[in-house]
């Protein structure tokens, strides 16, 4: 028999008093850190980017090719239209391609409206009006007496976006069902820790690198910005300012803003140099998925596998 005195030392010391072996340790979730950049990515893949519920950019460019090709055995030419695609490159790029010191703010602030332009519509405009008419037709199918699709076609655009159609449909099922919204709360847990609604971290050495870097800032010139959220926000306040009616901004007032937009960038840079923001951050948020998934064991590896069953994916 084990003295009393004796079996409370091995109980707090997590030893065994039989056999002399060590208590079994919980179970520990094994992150394929070579694969996944983040332990909670490789139990639900593509969840924190919404699983995907916005219409995937290869199926928009697949589908107007689609049509090229079914619009050409109607009889007619048709450029595959990807200019809204097109748009959001343009403002998330052209102000990087001249000047890669900035966010692409001020320059961005006047593409982001800019209307999409479709490639067919000098073609179409350059047909008899008998012609525009079946090509109309050819694209959306036949219409009856009261300006409904007609049954026999839905033509070439709606045979193309059918298929995503579909694939959107399974998607927003699997977003509606249980194991989809279980596994979402699991983020949500880690999310809340990492950025409270105003953008700062509530997590306490999240919360102290950011201090850091707002000091670093205030150093520099910047003062009152409590997280790097904050160095964004400073140049779209300004951008708003400046703007006309229309959306637009003078010469003069894109020069100014710019020279704002490269001084704050640069000071950014530097700050988030001198406090070692991305791998800190980074491994700090790596922590926090794993302390939340091994804390839950059991019940985030089942919600896992169903989710991973719900979007057709082995385990």
């Amino acid at each position: 028999m084990v003295p009393t005195s004796l079996l409370a030392i091995l109980l707090v010391s997590g030893c065994s008093p039989v056999g002399g072996g060590e208590a079994e340790k919980p179970p520990e979730f094994e992150w394929n850190s070579t694969t996944y950049d983040m332990p909670l990515e490789q139990l639900f893949p593509g969840i924190s980017l919404g699983a995907g519920l916005g219409v995937p950019e290869e199926s928009t460019v697949k589908a107007e090719e689609d049509i090229a090709t079914c619009m050409k055995e109607q009889g007619f030419e048709y450029v595959p239209n990807l200019s809204s695609k097109q748009n959001q490159e343009d403002a998330s790029t052209a102000d990087f391609q001249d000047d890669p010191d900035t966010y692409g703010i001020v320059e961005s602030a006047q593409l982001s409206d800019k209307p999409p332009e479709d490639p067919n519509q000098e073609y179409v405009q350059s047909l008899p009006t008998v012609s525009q008419v079946e090509y109309q037709i050819a694209m959306y199918g036949n219409y009856t007496e009261d300006g409904g699709p007609g049954p026999s076609s839905s033509g070439c655009h709606g045979q193309a976006y059918e298929e995503i159609a579909k694939g959107m449909t399974t998607l927003e099922k699997i977003s509606n069902s249980p194991e989809f919204e279980d596994a979402r709360e699991v983020f949500e847990s880690v999310a809340s820790q990492i950025q409270s609604p105003d953008g700062s971290a509530l997590d306490p050495f999240l919360a102290k690198l950011e201090g850091s870097w707002s000091e670093c800032m205030e150093q520099k010139g910047f003062s009152g910005l409590k997280n790097i959220l904050g160095s964004f926000q400073y140049v779209e306040q300004r951008v708003a300012e400046k703007l006309d009616m229309n959306g637009n901004l003078s010469s003069a007032d894109r020069s100014d803003l710019l020279r704002v937009e490269q001084d704050i960038y640069a000071a950014d840079m530097a700050c988030q140099k001198q406090v070692n923001w991305h791998e800190s951050r980074s491994n700090r948020i790596i922590e926090l998925q794993l302390e939340a998934i091994n804390s839950r064991y059991e019940e985030v590896m089942r919600l896992s596998d169903a989710y991973k069953l719900a979007v057709g994916q082995d385990g």
